[in-house]
């Protein structure tokens, strides 16, 4: 009799997990709905490609650094994986505004060239910052 409302309990636990992501997806979603409406009523001339331009660096930068840290999550708990992810983050941004503030036209295929050369960078980066800072993979 325990075994079955353990089962139920567990059962439970799981549904109220599931539940609370649905939650924090549906709270994600309105909150890019919204933005994408809010931008569509009030950004009347974008002559300057600003959508491609931030709107792939955002989804872009996101799909980049959410593979490198899935791939490296044995180093999730080592402090010099995340100062180094961080500050190539920054770099990365930094760069990313400055190319915007000078080339004309921008498109997004042009992001696909971030993915060769950063994600070597990045492993490279973060493999040394965590054998510098003694970090050591947990599997």
């Amino acid at each position: 009799m325990s075994i079955e409302v353990q089962s139920l309990a567990n059962r439970h636990r799981w549904l109220g997990r599931r539940i609370g992501d649905f939650a924090i997806y549906l709270a994600i979603a309105l909150v890019v709905g919204f933005g994408i409406v809010w931008f569509a009523f009030n950004a009347h001339d974008t002559k300057d490609e600003s959508i491609a331009r931030w709107g792939g660096l955002v989804l872009n930068t996101a799909i980049l650094y959410g593979y490198v840290a899935k791939q490296s999550r044995p180093f999730w708990h080592a402090w010099g994986f995340w100062l180094a992810i961080i500050l190539v983050l920054a770099i990365h941004l930094l760069t990313f505004a400055i190319v915007f503030q000078h080339i004309a036209h921008w498109s997004v295929l042009w992001f696909l060239v971030m993915y060769p050369v950063e994600i070597p960078l990045l492993s490279i980066v973060c493999d040394w910052t965590v054998h510098i800072t003694g970090g050591r993979p947990k599997y």
